[in-house]
C-alpha cells in the first residue's frame, strides 16, 4: 500500500509541473517511452522566416525596378531618394530604439503587456518627428514646387500608416511569430513596386513624364498593404490602445521566492510600462540615431552637396551595391541580434562566440569574392540592367567603390549587433560619445571627398566610416571574452580556439579565386559585354564556388547545424585530406 501511494504522488508531482493540456483516459498499458519536446515557435530560429520570403520578394522588386531604371533619368531617382531618406528617418527615430528594447522582453502576461504599450509610444514619436522633419524640408528646399510638396506629404502620411503596426509587431516578435513580419514587409515591398512601375507606365502611355507622384503613391501603397497583413492575419484590431498590467494570480501557500514576485507584480500593476525597459529604450535611442545618421548620412551629405543628378548615380549604386545586404545582411544582422541576446541572457557566451565566428568567416569569404570577381563585371552590369541613361563612367566608378564598402558594411552590421546585445547601459552611453566623435570625422572628411571626387569620395568616406565602428566594436568584443575567459587556462582557450574554424578564407580558396580575378582583368575569357563572355565567366565563377565549398566543408557543416539545417549537413562527408593531416587525426595520434 505504501508502495501504491509513492507511487501516486510522485505522479501528482510530476503532473503538476506540466502544462494543464486534456490527458488521455488511464491505461494499464506500458507507457510509451517520451518524444523529443518540440521546440516552442518562440525559440525557434528566425533566419528562414527572413531570409527566404524576403527574398523572394526582392528579387521581384529588383526586376521591377531594374525595368523602372529605363524609364526615368538619374535626377528624379535623386529626388525620390531624398524622400525615401526623410521617411526613412522618422521611421527609424520612431521606432528603432523600441524594437531593440523588445528583444529583452520576458515571456510573462505583464512583461508582454507592458512591451506591446512600449511599442505604442511609436505613434506619438512618430507625430513628433514627421511635424519637426518634415517641415524642416519643405521649408529647407530650395525650390520645391506644388507637385514636390504633395509628394512629400504623401510620404510624410506614409511614415505615419507605417508606424500604427507597432503594437502587432511587437506582439508577433514576442511570440516568435516571424513569419508575419517577412509576409508584410514582403508583400509591401512588391506593391510598392508595382504601384511605381505601373504608374510611371500610365503616365507615359498618356504621353506625360514620369515624376515624383508615382513614387509617393508607391509609398502609400507599402504603408497601407503593411496594416492590412497585419490587421488579418496579426489581428491588430485587437491592440487598438494600451491595456494594464494583468493582477498577479493569488496563490494558496506561496513560497518565498513566489511571495517576492507577487509583491514585485503588485507594486508593478499600477504601472503601463516597465521602467527598466523604458531606460533601456531611451539609453538606445541615442545611440540609435547616431547610428542612422551615420549610416544615411551619406545620403544627407551628398543632398546637401551635390545636384540630384549625382544623387541619382549615387542612389543607383547603393541600390543594387547594397542589394546583397537587403537581400542577406540584414536578415542576418536581425537574427543574430535576436540569438545573441538569447544567448548571453541565458549565460551561455560561447554559443555567442561560435555564431559571431561563423558569420565573421561568411563575410570574409563573401568579400574575397566580391572585390576579387565583380569589379570587372560593372559595365556588363550597367549595360544589360540599368538602361542607358546609367551606362556613363561615372556610374561605374561610383559603383566599383561601392563594390569595396559592401564587405565593411557586413562586418559593421554583425559587430555592431553583438555590442548593442551585449553592452550595459553603461557601456551603451560610451558607445554614443564614440559614435559622435566618428559621426564628426565623417562629415569633416565627407565634405571635402564630395567636393572633389563627387559621389565616388562619398563612397570612400563611408568605409573609413565603418571602419572606425568595426574597430571599436571588436575592441568591445575582445573584451567582453577576455572577461569571460579570465578564469580559463591557456590551453583551455587553446583547445577552444582549435575547435572552431579559422576567420579567413583558406589559402586555397584564396589562390584559385586569385586566379580567375587575374583572368578577368586580362580579359582571357573573353568581353563581360557579349554574351558568350557572360557564359564563360558564370561558369568559371560557379566552378570557383564549388571549390569553396568543398575546401570550406567543416565551415559550411557548422553553418549549417548553427542555423538548424543539422540534417543537410549530416550528408556532407567529413573533412578531404589534402596529403595534411586533419587535427583530428593528429589529436589521435597523441592518443
Amino acid at each position: 500500500m505504501a508502495g501504491k501511494r509513492t507511487s501516486k504522488a510522485s505522479k501528482a508531482s510530476s503532473s503538476s509541473l506540466k502544462p494543464a493540456t486534456p490527458s488521455p483516459a488511464p491505461s494499464r498499458s506500458p507507457s510509451p517511452s517520451p518524444k523529443p519536446a518540440s521546440v516552442p515557435e518562440s525559440h525557434r530560429n528566425p533566419l528562414p522566416f527572413l531570409l527566404i520570403l524576403p527574398l523572394i520578394s526582392r528579387l521581384v522588386t529588383f526586376s521591377l525596378n531594374s525595368l523602372l531604371l529605363h524609364h526615368i533619368s538619374p535626377s528624379l531617382l535623386g529626388l525620390s531618394l531624398q524622400l525615401d531618406l526623410l521617411q526613412s528617418t522618422i521611421v527609424f527615430f520612431s521606432r528603432e530604439s523600441l524594437r531593440v528594447a523588445l528583444l529583452r522582453t520576458g515571456k510573462s502576461p505583464a512583461q508582454t503587456t507592458r512591451a506591446i504599450n512600449l511599442a505604442f509610444l511609436s505613434i506619438p514619436l512618430g507625430l513628433f518627428f514627421t511635424l519637426v522633419l518634415g517641415k524642416a524640408y519643405i521649408f529647407g528646399s530650395d525650390g520645391l514646387d506644388t507637385v514636390k510638396t504633395q509628394a512629400t506629404w504623401i510620404y510624410l502620411l506614409a511614415a505615419i500608416i507605417e508606424l500604427t503596426i507597432e503594437p502587432s509587431f511587437a506582439r508577433a516578435q514576442i511570440q516568435g511569430r516571424y513569419g508575419l513580419r517577412a509576409l508584410g514587409e514582403g508583400s509591401a515591398a512588391v506593391g510598392r513596386a508595382l504601384a511605381v512601375s505601373l504608374g510611371v507606365a500610365l503616365v507615359e502611355r498618356r504621353g506625360g513624364e514620369a515624376g515624383l507622384m508615382q513614387f509617393a503613391y508607391g509609398q502609400l501603397t507599402y504603408a497601407l498593404m503593411l496594416v492590412a497583413i497585419h490587421f488579418v492575419f496579426g489581428k491588430s484590431y485587437q491592440l487598438l490602445f494600451p491595456r494594464p498590467v494583468p493582477a498577479p494570480t493569488p496563490t494558496s501557500d506561496p513560497s518565498p521566492s513566489d511571495q517576492l514576485l507577487k509583491e514585485d507584480a503588485e507594486k508593478a500593476h499600477a504601472r503601463w510600462l516597465d521602467p527598466p525597459q523604458l531606460y533601456l529604450a531611451t539609453t538606445l535611442f541615442l545611440q540609435n540615431a547616431l547610428k542612422h545618421l551615420l549610416t544615411r548620412g551619406d545620403t544627407l551629405l551628398l543632398s546637401l552637396l551635390s545636384s540630384s543628378s549625382s544623387q541619382g548615380l549615387y542612389g543607383l549604386a547603393s541600390n543594387y551595391g547594397s542589394l546583397l545586404a537587403r537581400l542577406l545582411f540584414q536578415p542576418l544582422e536581425e537574427s543574430s541580434r535576436s540569438e545573441f541576446s538569447k544567448s548571453i541572457a541565458a549565460n551561455q557566451p560561447q554559443r555567442a562566440r561560435h555564431l559571431l565566428r561563423l558569420l565573421i568567416k561568411a563575410y570574409s569569404l563573401l568579400a574575397l569574392f566580391m572585390v576579387a570577381l565583380a569589379p570587372p563585371l560593372v559595365p556588363a552590369f550597367l549595360k544589360f540592367v540599368a538602361g542607358p541613361a546609367f551606362a556613363t563612367p561615372e556610374a561605374e566608378s561610383v559603383l566599383t567603390a561601392y563594390l569595396y564598402y559592401i564587405p565593411i558594411l557586413a562586418l559593421n552590421g554583425i559587430t555592431e549587433a553583438f555590442v548593442t546585445s551585449a553592452a550595459k547601459p553603461g557601456e551603451l552611453h560610451g558607445q554614443s560619445v564614440v559614435m559622435m566623435v566618428i559621426s564628426g570625422i565623417f562629415v569633416a572628411l565627407g565634405w571635402g571627398l564630395v567636393e572633389k571626387e563627387g559621389a565616388r569620395g562619398l563612397v570612400w568616406a563611408n568605409m573609413v566610416n565603418l571602419g572606425l565602428r568595426i574597430l571599436y566594436a571588436g575592441w568591445f568584443i575582445l573584451g567582453f571574452f577576455n572577461k569571460i575567459d579570465a578564469g580559463k587556462t591557456a590551453a583551455q582557450r587553446r583547445a577552444e580556439e582549435d575547435a572552431e574554424t579559422s576567420l579567413l578564407p583558406e589559402g586555397m580558396v584564396t589562390a584559385v579565386v586569385g586566379g580567375l580575378a587575374l583572368a578577368l582583368r586580362k580579359k582571357q575569357l573573353g568581353e563581360v559585354e557579349t554574351l558568350e563572355g557572360l557564359v564563360k565567366v558564370a561558369g568559371a565563377i560557379a566552378l570557383v564556388g564549388v571549390v569553396t565549398l568543398v575546401v570550406e566543408r567543416r565551415f559550411v557543416k557548422e553553418g549549417l547545424t548553427t542555423f538548424g539545417l543539422g540534417a543537410v549537413a549530416r550528408r556532407i562527408p567529413g573533412d578531404i585530406n589534402w596529403g595534411v593531416p586533419s587535427k583530428d587525426e593528429e589529436s589521435k595520434k597523441e592518443l
